[in-house]
């Protein structure tokens, strides 16, 4: 009855008439047709609603596996080849930093603009990157156990590749090298027992070659000779380990091969080997979840940035008023 009055009054019969041919009062009839004006306007931005929040969590989800995706790039960098000081919290600052450039066209819709080079450190994309990445986590908490004992396991690495260093270091000087022969050689022995080691990478040779004064590497103009100790093997490319005198050189050519003999002694190496394998194990569970995160194309759960979450604001802080003593 009601849609047979929203009829007529379109079609121009006015409240008193449909009340007449339907033997109702008019104000009835005025009445049940304004009511369903308002639910239909309802119904219409309800579904505007929906809309804008099938949008917007749309984009949410796009950026987290965004993240994802970097995620498992990050995570997958082997660690024999970083330099000793390199934490895991600068590969957490670089999949952040990387995830939310990613997302540059999402945020320039929103009046964010960022920059899209990842060799300059943006603070506001730090920033944004580090509320998505727990985003991620909330979302994911079995990606979030395996990204953290990744990260275990890479600090345990890098304290014991620590270690060795320091290692190398006594060794080259109990065989009577200097002190900053074995601090400037400590950190590409070690490398060179961890490619070995590791990777199965055969020894390297070396060779001893003089400097022409001319050369950039000579960085002392009044001594009148320089050398420097190389490594080589094959054609990859050679490694220059130390630069300094003749007598320095010779002495660390002397008891390089040595000092890497004892570094690759089983029982140095064996807990490194461990460590080193339980990485890849970590690395294949996390690119295991990321696979799968990939496939399904969404992450589970709700997390803080999710439509129709609360946000958790901090409360603005009250002020203290001071009492005058009169």
């Amino acid at each position: 009855m009601v849609a047979e009055f929203i009829r007529l009054h379109e079609r121009g019969q006015s409240y008193r008439s449909i009340g007449r041919k339907f033997g109702v009062n008019y104000r009835t009839v005025k009445s049940r047709i304004r009511k369903a004006g308002e639910e239909k306007d309802q119904v219409h931005w309800e579904a505007v609603s929906r809309q804008v929040d099938t949008k917007y969590l749309d984009e949410h989800y796009r950026m987290l596996m965004q993240m994802t995706s970097v995620v498992t790039e990050v995570v997958s960098a082997d660690p024999i080849f970083t330099t000793l000081e390199q934490p895991s919290t600068a590969f957490r600052d670089m999949c952040i930093q990387s995830a939310t450039q990613k997302a540059t066209k999402l945020l320039a819709a929103r009046g964010l603009e960022l920059t899209s080079d990842r060799r300059i450190e943006d603070p506001q994309a730090k920033r944004l990157g580090c509320k998505l990445l727990d985003s991620l986590m909330d979302h994911e908490q079995l990606l979030k156990a395996a990204i953290e004992a990744w990260e275990s396991e890479w600090i345990n690495f890098q304290k014991m590749r620590s270690e060795l260093a320091e290692s190398a270091k006594n060794l080259f000087i109990n065989a009577k090298a200097s002190d900053i022969v074995a601090e400037d050689i400590k950190a590409d022995i070690v490398n060179e027992v961890l490619r070995n080691k590791l990777l199965g990478e055969k020894p390297r040779s070396s060779r001893v070659n003089a400097l022409d004064k001319r050369d950039k590497r000579v960085r002392n103009k009044h001594v009148r000779d320089r050398f420097e100790l190389i490594r080589y093997i094959d054609k990859d490319p050679e490694w220059t380990v130390y630069t300094g005198s003749e007598e320095e050189v010779e002495t660390a050519r002397k008891i390089y091969d040595k000092v890497f003999s004892q570094l690759c002694h089983e029982e140095r190496m064996r807990p490194i080997w461990d460590s080193y394998h339980s990485i890849m194990e970590r690395v294949k569970e996390v690119e295991d979840y990321v696979d799968r995160l990939i496939l399904i194309g969404r992450p589970q759960g709700q997390c803080s940035l999710c439509i129709n979450q609360p946000m958790n604001l901090p409360s603005p802080r009250k002020k203290h008023t001071q009492r005058s003593n009169k």
